[in-house]
């Protein structure tokens, strides 16, 4: 039975991409990501970061610096219970407010699943006290900030270049180099930061 290549649930059909299979595009897609986002160049990537670090707020639109923050979340219905950490692009106080509204469904719908909501409410109220209390990030952005702007960078440089070299056909799905690497063509110039920066908060956010 098969298993998809991503997550590892069993795959029932699901998509095929070379030799593997995948439950989802989603997993599909997050894998290929994942392959090529080690290719972004770092001085590409380095402006990037710290452009979206001291920009302004993509919800709030106020002062940064913008980071990854998350916060954690536990709905609970007699024998279900639901739980997830939501990672957002945001300033410290739009990630503040989420938090607290987080905490208050915890606390208010967390209790009532037997047995993971009695033990995983608690788990979940201290994390996100945790996130809410804690001092600002340190005056750099982090590592998770980089990570998901150098996955946007992918994500858009991946879906902008055509898939065959124009010169010898070699496929360039994936390739965000900008050079052909069969023939040394050079196909495309890597997006802006601009692109960067207006993506990087919507792949991230739960």
């Amino acid at each position: 039975m098969a298993r998809c290549g991503n997550c590892g649930a069993i795959c029932f059909g699901g998509i095929k991409r070379s030799s593997r299979r995948y439950c989802s595009r989603r997993c599909s897609d997050a894998t290929l990501l994942a392959s090529i986002d080690g290719q972004v160049p770092r001085d590409v990537l380095e402006p990037a970061v710290a452009q979206v670090w001291a920009g302004p707020c993509p919800r709030c639109g106020g002062h940064g610096p913008v980071d990854v923050h998350s916060s954690h979340r536990v709905v609970s219905l007699i024998v279900v219970t639901r739980f997830v950490t939501r990672n957002r692009v945001c300033c410290r106080g739009c990630a503040r407010k989420a938090q607290l509204v987080d905490l208050t469904i915890c606390l208010l719908f967390g209790w009532w699943g037997f047995p993971a909501g009695l033990f995983l409410t608690p788990a979940h109220v201290i994390l996100n006290l945790m996130e809410i209390f804690a001092g600002p990030k340190s005056g750099a952005p982090s590592a998770a900030l980089a990570r998901a702007v150098r996955l946007s960078l992918a994500q858009s440089s991946a879906a902008q270049h055509s898939r065959n070299c124009t010169q010898c056909g070699y496929n360039l799905a994936g390739n965000i180099t900008g050079v052909c690497p069969e023939c040394g063509l050079r196909f495309a110039s890597p997006p802006s930061v601009d692109v960067f920066a207006q993506h990087a908060a919507r792949d991230v956010r739960g």
